[in-house]
């Protein structure tokens, strides 16, 4: 096919989109991401294929493409080369994941980030002398990879991670390909993330939120280029970056700040030396605020704290006409309205804001997210986020009247990619990559961390300035594997952790359960729904919309952690997620058809059958109900819950919880023999009393005796655990490093507080029983309260003796004997006796709700101590 644009006429090349974003699935299947501003469908939409997910459940691979302009000498756009209009490309692409060789994570605010002498190395045990840029054991690098426009085939970038092993272990991070008109299409990797140290066992029990050695995920970002020919004319663009990251599980829903919204802030203040009022310009409703304001409406879809104020039938449901009417509106009347809007608004994180920020450092202020800085904290004006100056700057426009409204600019994007007008198609296609992603908070980030926020990330030169967004780009010294060697290792771990407050718009956080929609449904029918989940103000009781308005925890069915707070807890949930990730729903766009609905709709599908879910109310246990697929939401006929018997094997109960729920029972219900040494494995909830022959406790002097042996218990387990820990010698230049991270001792102090905790309830319980704890008394009530080593543990059959000594292996065996679930074996017949500390408190767990109606009974009647509890 001759050639459309005059080869003469080209002055330069360039590669578009600037960042191109892609995420990981473990499909083979794939999608090309967004390419159009305002758009982010559902892949495949209209086919048999339609999902994120393919046949088989698994999570299809977002691809990013990749294509080159050619413009004039002013530098317009002259048309897009391909091998359509007679190009040859030649495209050249070199990616790497670093983070396994860079440092510890630290946050933006905290002094000294990510400078040698601050912060330690991951994986401190490798090559450690050498810069991370050059620790060529923890860096996955495959290498350039080239290919034409004219190849068939699929060119895989696999590199190498030796880590502290003895021989590296290949790692996948992608595949480059090229479509039919020789675009090129970035494949990521398959979210493969594990750990070398044993084969055996890929997925260990993750200690840290953002940094585990020897662990490898296939994350990564790099470079392209393209180099075009026509006869004897060629080209060469500038570098463009290719990102590969997390899944979007919320389709079609925006972050208060995207990385698009960071970088136009950051062009904005280069250009405004340092002032972005001075070159805010015109602003004008649909494309500045309206874009901005939407975000937190659609966000109540998938966060908890925006559904209950900006949810459907909510007061800040700005979709609502009445709404639409005062925001656009440059009346006198209505500039309350938006004033009180802009009251709300959180004011930008730059020096001379930092006064005022700290007193805006509540809830009362928008956005309700966490910052760089780290969880919110009241008063820490560095754990809330806020919008970029340049958001600010056009709210206070707005606010203040000084706006236009162009009905032209109203969210209407084109159906194709070819309907946007040639000389917008360049920044569409950054715009539309970049716009999905999450600008705030950056700690440490899903597609890229707070080195997105750093003026240096970004090509800053007066060319570039000239060029509006068309310039936008980053700075030719950004190698690869730089950009994403900031973010968590594996990147599963921070995305179990960082919910409620962080990213909504990547891994929701509260959904609207299909089990809570199908139970609505049949109650009122389909219509009824659909009215309750777009009414945009509610000015009339609508049960449908209170019962829609119950949402569960979208990640329901991983397992939880002990704690949110960041400790030395072991983080059995980021465990699990590396493992059920990609299980988890999607979050997509309903639009019924011949409906015009007022208010988008956006729905879970593709829940994996076999992910055990929680009772669908908020952070409950697991619970065996489990539903189908679900990914026919559009249909009135919505599918019903089946009973899964099998669910709840799935699901992994950690074995170091002395308390766990989920153990199936034997199917016989019998009594058995306690095996050698009398520990076993899980047992079954039961009555206790009658069912094996044990005696329960009856009597408050009973339930008080055992509760004074819990304390003895938990007691007795602290100081050997404190003994154990500080035998082990650390380093003398980190042992007053707060950042410095042992696994061991951080392990064992995890345990030491746990211990005082299970201490702590057992004498609150024995309070509320109208006891009296007595911590420090050598004897009460005939119990041994304080220790005294060597001691043989309290209550226990049989006996397991507890020594004070250095963390060496008899040490680690008592540990285990101490920790290690109940078991199968049941409590010898009549006697109060336990084998595990888990059948103790089952027996205390039972006590205890006895005691409740014996409670109330005494304080309806008279005081009788030995009134039976049951």
């Amino acid at each position: 096919m001759s050639s459309e644009i005059k080869p003469n006429e080209i002055v330069y090349i360039e590669t578009y989109p600037r960042i191109g974003i892609a995420r990981v699935g473990n499909s083979k299947e794939y999608y090309i991401g967004p390419e159009i501003p305002g758009r982010n469908d559902t892949p495949d939409a209209g086919t048999a294929e339609e999902g994120f997910k393919d046949k088989d459940m698994k999570v299809k691979r977002q691809a990013a493409r990749f294509r080159v302009y050619a413009f004039g000498e002013n530098h317009e756009v002259l048309g897009e080369l391909n091998s359509d209009n007679g190009f040859e490309l030649a495209w050249e692409v070199e990616v790497a994941n670093k983070k396994p060789s860079y440092y510890t994570f630290m946050g933006r605010t905290q002094p000294g980030a990510f400078q040698a002498g601050n912060t330690t190395l991951r994986n401190p045990t490798v090559q450690p002398t050498l810069p991370p840029d050059e620790r060529t054991d923890c860096i996955i690098a495959p290498g350039p990879k080239t290919i034409k426009s004219n190849s068939k085939q699929t060119i895989d970038m696999t590199g190498h991670f030796k880590g502290s092993a003895k021989k590296p272990v290949d790692v996948y991070l992608g595949s480059i390909k090229v479509d039919d008109k020789g675009r090129l299409l970035v494949l990521p990797g398959h979210g493969s993330s594990y750990c070398i140290d044993n084969p055996e066992d890929p997925w260990p029990l993750i200690l840290t939120d953002f940094d585990n050695p020897n662990w490898v995920d296939d994350t990564c970002d790099g470079t392209v280029r393209a180099r075009v020919s026509h006869g004897k004319d060629t080209w060469y663009s500038d570098t463009a970056h290719i990102v590969c990251t997390t899944p979007k599980y919320a389709s079609a829903i925006y972050a208060p700040t995207t990385l698009y919204d960071v970088m136009e802030n950051i062009y904005a203040k280069k250009k405004g030396n340092g002032d972005v009022s001075s070159v805010v310009g015109e602003v004008e409703y649909w494309r500045d605020i309206w874009d901005l304001i939407q975000r937190p409406v659609l966000l109540s879809w998938v966060n908890g704290q925006a559904n209950g104020g900006h949810g459907p039938g909510r007061m800040g449901n700005f979709f609502d006409p009445e709404w639409q009417k005062k925001l656009q509106s440059t009346l006198p009347e209505h500039e309350a309205t938006r004033k009180i809007i802009l009251g709300r608004m959180r004011l930008p994180y730059v020096d001379e804001t930092e006064v005022a920020r700290r007193g805006q450092a509540f809830k009362y202020f928008m956005p309700w997210l966490s910052g760089d800085g780290g969880r919110t904290t009241e008063g820490d004006e560095t754990t809330f986020s806020s919008v970029t100056e340049l958001q600010y700057a056009r709210l206070k426009k707005w606010a203040d009247g000084d706006f236009v409204v162009n009905p032209k600019n109203r969210p209407n994007p084109p159906p194709r990619f070819e309907d946007i007008k040639l000389e917008d198609q360049p920044v569409a296609l950054t715009r539309a990559s970049l716009e999905w992603t999450i600008g705030a908070p950056l700690y440490p980030g899903i597609e890229l961390s707070w080195n997105a926020e750093e003026p240096e990330t970004y090509d800053l030169s007066a060319e570039a300035l000239s060029l509006g967004p068309l310039g936008f780009r980053l700075n030719k010294s950004v190698k690869p594997g730089e950009l994403t060697r900031y973010l968590s290792l594996p990147w599963q771990s921070d995305f179990y952790m960082c919910r409620n407050y962080w990213w909504p718009s990547a891994r929701p956080d509260a959904i609207l359960s299909q089990k809570v929609l199908s139970d609505v449904t049949t109650q009122y029918g389909w219509d009824a729904v659909l009215k309750a989940l777009n009414l945009s103000q509610k000015k009339e009781p609508s049960p449908p919309a209170d019962a829609l308005a119950n949402h569960v925890p979208w990640e329901r069915g991983i397992h939880q952690n002990y704690t949110d707070v960041y400790s030395d807890q072991p983080l059995f949930a980021n465990t699990d997620m590396v493992q059920n990730w990609h299980k988890l729903g999607f979050i997509v766009r309903v639009d019924p058809p011949g409906q015009n609905l007022p208010v988008p709709s956006l729905l879970p599908v593709e829940r994996h059958p076999t992910l055990p879910i929680f009772a669908e109310t908020q952070r409950q246990h697991p619970h065996p109900q489990e539903m189908k697929r679900g990914d026919d939401v559009q249909n009135p006929n919505l599918p019903v819950f089946a009973l899964n018997p099998q669910a709840l094997t799935s699901f992994k109960a950690h074995t170091m919880s002395r308390n766990i729920e989920f153990c199936m029972p034997r199917p016989d219900n019998r009594a058995s023999k306690p095996p050698p040494g009398g520990i076993s494995g899980g047992i079954p909830k039961s009555d206790w009393g009658g069912k094996w022959g044990n005696p329960p406790i009856t009597t408050l002097p009973s339930l008080k005796k055992h509760l004074h042996f819990a304390m003895a218990i938990e007691l007795s387990t602290i100081p050997l655990y404190l003994y154990a820990m500080y035998s082990i010698k650390l380093p003398a230049n980190k042992i007053k490093d707060p950042r410095f991270w042992d696994p061991v001792t951080g392990a064992i102090r995890g345990i030491i507080a746990e211990e005082m905790l299970h201490l702590t309830l057992a004498g609150n319980v024995l309070k509320a029983v109208g006891g009296t704890p007595k911590l420090y008394a050598q004897t009460y009530d005939d119990v041994k309260i304080f220790p005294t080593y060597n001691m043989v543990m309290p209550g226990r059959v049989p006996k397991l003796e507890m020594k004070l000594r250095q963390a060496i292996k008899p040490n680690f065996d008592t540990f285990l004997g101490i920790e290690l679930p109940q078991g199968r074996d049941d409590p010898p017949a009549g006697a109060d006796e336990y084998h595990t500390l888990g059948q103790f408190y089952e027996a205390v767990k039972d006590g205890a709700s006895r005691a409740t109606i014996l409670l109330i009974l005494t304080h309806l009647s008279f005081h009788r101590s030995h009134i039976p509890c049951g």
